[in-house]
């Protein structure tokens, strides 16, 4: 049978019961007061760490949920563990530390990220090998690319992630960064729990199904419902009124000449968080989507690099802009059937600081979000100053109520009437 890592770490009760147990380099403050994540949605949120304890550092972040498939589940189940939850892991590092003005305290792993199990609560139960990228040591093997994002589709996992690295092409090597479409099978051989990719077979998807980031970006969600017959479809971005949804790997369509990027606060533009969700339970035909604006509220560059020596390495290289900080989120409601109308969008808000319940961190990024089964709730995965991983779990009838705070008429047209938080879930 295959054996199991314990968690023994600090999984927080409530908002801030974890904040003594991290590192001083991850408590580097909160961005802003301008929003009350807590009034938002009405009541207390549980921030919950979820960082893996056999990865045995401190920046795993970005970490992105989707619930196994029964048949898996079935397959991987043994006695004192029971997974439910696949998440996949983002590693960088050393920037975590400039994030918060200090200098990087931890060598970089030559990893770019990893998948681990979680029972129903969250205990984590294993860390997986990927049989593409074997493990060279001890430490849980590299999933090959960063930025993954996990969606469960009709009794599948698939995942997109980003390849940053350097390729041959025409005799020269050149710097890439190329999106990549994959299904993920989860296996037990032997005692050993892994991760195997495979490539998408369907007559919209090119095999391999990559992209180029520069062309098409790289936060890029699944519109798809599983079936061989159901046309493929990635979403591009959140336009003024549309989702820019587009069918095939790559596009059959270019980008529409006259599309209007969408807009949040202060006039930034709108960038959309992963694969969306259906929720036809509640709302019939709305899809739900995470999206995010960079306030640039705390220029991070201008604060972390006088606080480095300029001998360091770190300061002589970063040649970036700043950092968009604080990141603000908003949820979108829009119809699956094209051309895709956005029937709501929320005002902006953030979750809770583990470091103060009532202020933002400088950067929280929705990584994943997904049904918790058998529930009405939501579960979403966040990153949190390339640091830490949380998540929250929120009905989705709060969701529903957010996105809907100032449209009760728009809420009455398309969805059906709200639940008390005590019924069975729909769906």
């Amino acid at each position: 049978m295959p054996s199991y890592t314990r968690a023994r770490t600090c999984i927080a009760t409530s908002l801030i019961a974890c904040a003594g147990a991290r590192p001083a380099h991850q408590r580097c403050g909160w961005g802003t007061a301008t929003f009350s994540p807590v009034e938002l949605f009405g009541r207390a949120l549980a921030v919950l760490d979820v960082r893996p304890v056999s990865f045995g550092g401190a920046h795993l972040f970005n970490p992105s949920v989707a619930p196994l498939p029964l048949e898996t589940r079935a397959v991987l189940r043994q006695k004192g563990g029971d997974p439910v939850y696949l998440v996949a892991f983002r590693y960088r590092g050393g920037f975590c530390e400039l994030l918060c003005g200090r200098a990087p305290i931890e060598p970089p792993l030559h990893i770019r990220g990893m998948l681990c199990l979680y029972d129903r609560t969250f205990r984590e139960l294993a860390c997986l090998r990927d049989v593409v990228h074997e493990a060279q040591s001890a430490r849980p093997a590299d999933y090959g690319s960063y930025d993954v994002f996990l969606k469960t589709i009709a009794g599948r996992i698939y995942a997109t992630s980003v390849f940053y690295g350097r390729k041959r092409k025409r005799g020269i090597r050149r710097d890439v960064a190329e999106f990549y479409l994959h299904s993920i099978d989860v296996l037990r051989r032997n005692n050993t729990i892994t991760a195997r990719k495979r490539w998408l077979a369907h007559a919209d998807v090119a095999s391999p199904a990559s992209l180029d980031v520069t062309r098409f970006g790289k936060n890029l969600g699944i519109v798809w419902d599983g079936t061989a017959a159901d046309p493929f479809s990635l979403l591009h971005w959140l336009d003024q009124n549309v989702a820019d949804v587009r069918r095939g790997v790559p596009p059959l369509l270019q980008r529409p000449i006259n599309a209007v990027p969408g807009v949040g606060l202060r006039g930034r533009r709108l960038h959309h968080n992963g694969s969306p969700l259906s929720v036809d339970a509640w709302c019939p035909g709305l899809r739900l989507s995470f999206g995010h604006v960079h306030t640039d509220e705390i220029n991070a560059t201008a604060r972390f690099l006088p606080l480095l020596s300029p001998l360091s390495s770190w300061a002589a290289s970063y040649r970036g802009p700043p950092p968009g900080t604080v990141y603000i989120h908003y949820i979108v409601l829009w119809r699956h059937d094209p051309p895709h109308q956005i029937v709501t969008m929320s005002r902006p808000f953030c979750f809770p600081s583990l470091d103060a319940p009532d202020r933002c961190d400088l950067i929280q990024f929705v990584s994943g979000y997904a049904r918790a089964p058998g529930s009405g709730d939501l579960i979403v995965t966040y990153g949190i100053n390339d640091c830490l991983s949380a998540r929250v779990q929120v009905p989705v009838e709060d969701m529903l109520t957010l996105a809907f705070q100032n449209d009760s008429a728009a809420r009455r047209r398309w969805c059906r009437p709200p639940r008390h938080h005590g019924d069975k879930s729909p769906g």
